[in-house]
């Protein structure tokens, strides 16, 4: 009995649980392409285009295709591929990152394993493993990244990593970059421009074959996906003050319940530690750009969440840090079995979609086409009211 306890407390052994019960729940909630983007992905692999819209995802695509033709699988199976294999390896990430939290004990008291489990069975988390677009990759980047420059403290490295991470979803490295931009400080000049410079270099590399690809000039990805931002966008920083901001709030508040279940009151208590904990004002920072962003200017769908997932649950576990082990153990068993039974219920699934399902897509996880009809621009409109006519299952965009 001893010895089974002390095979169970092992690090390697509860690491390779998660990952297998990862690997197990999101082939069992597979389906068939959601979003209206995964047409779009499943069409550049297969014609070579390699971008959809800008800002073109060209390292996402690219990736598809590779591992399309080193498998000899269809576009749409690849892109499932790859993105189960970002959920269970970003779950293996976040194990080992709070892991090392609680050994540097800045994340002193804490449980990796059941707030790893908690990680895994984020609906947020494991949506974007399920649907056939980018987010998948955030769940493992955004980890990736705080682990190796929280923890590790290796600014070139994590540069690169960032470079990854924009490189799959331009615009979270973007929101990231203020978090970046404030450890950067810490470091002597020469490690910054080592940083910049690799940073630049993988940048260009996908950058550029975007460009080319687009037929435009080097800054085309640029000015094209902020003018699509802008043309969509209802948040009360564009001026629509009224029905237009107040649907952009509540739809990324409900996306916000939908990354951190039963455990989002602990996340913003967590945060409001910032002051007298080290991990939770870094933390803080890195989630606190993109959640402005999207509450003020402009948010579409629900995993558009994946990326500040990780530093949400460690702000979690930061509040839950005080709380005895066995109340910790409570709270997290009962937030993971109501993000387990939401799952189970409203997750895509090919066929006929359940009536919860449909709640989801109208008020988590998709548009408010009925706000964003009354845009101003009629051709957006007259777009976005043919989209709902048929019954597009996704987000329309």
């Amino acid at each position: 009995m001893t010895s089974l306890r002390g095979l169970i407390r092992r690090p390697l052994f509860q690491c390779g649980v998660l990952t297998l019960l990862t690997l197990w729940l999101r082939m069992a909630s597979a389906s068939g392409p959601y979003f209206v983007d995964a047409a779009r992905h499943i069409s550049a692999i297969e014609t070579g285009k390699l971008v959809i819209h800008t800002p073109g995802y060209f390292l996402f695509n690219l990736s598809g295709f590779i591992l399309s033709h080193l498998l000899h699988v269809s576009a749409g199976s690849a892109l499932h591929i790859l993105n189960v294999a970002f959920s269970v390896a970003g779950v293996a990430v976040f194990y080992l990152l709070t892991s090392r939290l609680l050994a540097s004990r800045l994340l002193h008291g804490v449980s990796p394993f059941w707030l790893s489990l908690a990680y895994t069975c984020s609906p947020i988390v494991w949506f974007s493993a399920d649907i056939h677009s980018s987010y998948a990759a955030m769940t493992f980047f955004a980890p990736l990244l705080i682990l190796v420059l929280e923890v590790d403290q290796r600014l070139v490295w994590a540069c690169v990593v960032w470079a990854l991470m924009m490189g799959f979803r331009p615009s979270d490295g973007v929101f990231v970059l203020p978090w970046m931009l404030f450890h950067a400080l810490r470091y002597p000049w020469k490690q910054r421009l080592a940083g910049v410079l690799a940073a630049i270099a993988i940048v260009a590399a996908w950058w550029v074959p975007t460009a080319q690809r687009y037929g435009g000039s080097l800054l085309l990805p640029l000015s094209s996906s902020r003018q699509q931002v802008h043309g969509l966008a209802q948040g009360i920083l564009t001026g629509h003050l009224g029905v237009h901001a107040a649907v952009n709030a509540v739809h990324t508040v409900a996306g916000i319940i939908m990354t951190w279940g039963l455990l989002t009151p602990a996340v913003y208590l967590g945060a409001i530690a910032w002051k007298r904990s080290e991990i939770a004002r870094s933390m803080t920072i890195f989630l606190a750009p993109g959640l402005a962003f999207f509450l003020l200017y402009y948010f579409s769908d629900g995993p558009y969440l994946a990326y500040i997932a990780a530093a949400g649950f460690v702000l979690a576990g930061v509040h839950l840090a005080s709380r005895p082990p066995a109340t910790q153990r409570t709270i997290y068993a009962v937030a993971i079995a109501a993000s387990l039974l939401f799952m189970i219920l409203a997750r895509p699934a090919t066929g006929k979609p359940s009536k919860l399902r449909a709640v989801t897509d109208a008020y988590f996880v998709r548009y408010s086409v009925p706000s964003l009809k009354e845009q101003r621009d009629p051709r957006l409109a007259k777009l976005l009211g043919a989209c709902h006519d048929q019954s597009v299952a996704g987000v329309c965009r």
